[in-house]
């Protein structure tokens, strides 16, 4: 490491405390595009006409084509000096389909579905390389004592902007006309994410004079694994995949069943949203707390068994309100599962060969992130009832929570047989 005089300090610590601001910027602007591509956009597809099956689909085909993304991450960011660089053309395409969204009205109506899913697929491809190039540039951008902080901000600055977005577009979309209503919402949500782009472009790697983000030392050389040919992996990533397939599976139908079924509009969409938004902002601060004293397994089931309650609720609300608190406890519940699943994968299997096996993880994500949405909307094209289908979800989620109980350290990596997973 060399020696820095008080200049070069001086200089780099300015560097890093720009880089800090544009972090946080660009998080805040994009949070504010994030409700056109969540909840609203499951809406403006049933306002297309969407079936269940197209609900599933929405969720299901973006997800394979960013697993088939993942295969192109590496050769595309050798072919660029800095990750900085990297970054602009996947990370304007994976905006771009906020845009492009807006046109799809002006198309014939039995093309509109077959377009908009083809197009978020397709475009689904830059998510998976802007996602990890990104994340490149972040440990560039700061140094190691910064980089706590740095998430800790641009945490707070996308629930912010998440919160203001969802009231103020629930607001708008109820009082104009369709499709006008979510063609500005996807104009202006693109404008957004173009000045969350400028903030982004304007981020700056630090000198190699700290690394920001050291590999620990016990995982230099580690020999090179097929992470899918490995016991301890397969293990692992086939029950937290059961977990993902449990929660997944009836994410399309729910919107359907607010919105055909209990009449919701996209103003009380909001307020189901932002109480989502509060229960896991909430569960967000604890969710550390809970593994410490009761142990990831542990969490992961109860919190998978809470899910399965508010599907339950969903299943059998007579009327809007009563799916209130379900959001609330929904949000909640799936902030414990997923903090805890990720840091569980983690201390399984190691230090050693990390960058392969999590690799693997994102690919086992993107799989059952394909799987899971079909089921739901498999059952409901089959003419069963959407409130049928989320109680069958609700028993999945229940089961899904409670496989994770049967797995044993035995399963996991060599150096970490000797210390119980908890």
């Amino acid at each position: 490491m060399s020696t820095l005089s008080a200049e070069q300090t001086q200089t780099i610590l300015q560097q890093e405390k720009r880089n800090l601001f544009h972090l946080v910027a660009d998080i805040a602007w994009f949070g504010l595009a994030i409700p056109s591509m969540g909840s609203f956009l499951s809406v403006y597809f049933i306002n297309l006409g969407a079936t269940a099956l197209d609900m599933g689909l929405l969720s299901a085909l973006p997800a394979i084509f960013m697993l088939l993304g993942t295969f192109l991450t590496n050769p595309w960011a050798r072919r660029f000096p800095d990750s900085r660089r990297a970054l602009i053309l996947p990370t304007f395409v994976m905006r771009l389909r906020i845009l492009l969204l807006a046109f799809i009205p002006f198309l014939p109506p039995e093309w509109r579905i077959p377009a908009a899913l083809g197009m978020l697929a397709l475009l689904a491809l830059s998510n998976s390389v802007a996602g990890v190039v990104f994340l490149v540039l972040m440990q560039e951008a700061v140094t190691v004592r910064r980089f706590t902080q740095l998430l800790s901000q641009r945490q707070l600055a996308l629930n912010i902007g998440i919160a203001i977005s969802t009231l103020a577009l629930g607001f708008w979309l109820e009082r104009v006309a369709f499709p006008l209503n979510y063609q500005v919402m996807f104009v202006a949500s693109f404008l957004f994410t173009l000045v969350s782009m400028w903030h982004a472009m304007q981020i700056r790697p630090l000198p190699e004079v700290e690394t920001p983000i050291p590999p620990p030392a016990e995982e230099a050389p580690a020999r090179p694994v097929n992470a899918w040919r490995e016991k301890p992996f397969r293990g692992i990533a086939g029950v937290l995949g059961f977990v993902f397939i449990g929660y997944f599976s009836i994410l399309p139908v729910i919107p359907l069943r607010l919105v055909n079924d209990l009449g919701a509009t996209e103003g009380f969409i909001a307020l189901y949203s932002l109480l989502e938004l509060c229960g896991a902002a909430t569960m967000a601060y604890f969710a550390y707390r809970l593994v410490e004293r009761f142990g990831h397994q542990a969490v992961i089931r109860t919190c998978m068994t809470v899910t399965g309650l508010t599907a339950l609720i969903l299943a059998l609300a007579p009327s809007l309100y009563f799916t209130l608190p379900a959001a609330l406890i929904n949000g909640a519940a799936w902030v414990g599962t997923d903090v805890s699943q990720f840091s569980f994968f983690r201390k399984v299997m190691g230090s050693a060969n990390k960058t392969a096996y999590t690799n693997a993880y994102y690919q086992m994500l993107s799989l059952v992130s394909f799987v899971g949405p079909l089921i739901g909307s498999t059952l409901a094209s089959w003419g069963l009832s959407l409130g049928v289908v989320l109680l069958v979800g609700a028993a999945l989620r229940v089961i899904a929570g409670w496989a994770i109980s049967f797995y044993r350290p035995a399963d996991a990596a060599p150096d970490l047989q000797q210390a119980p997973a908890t």
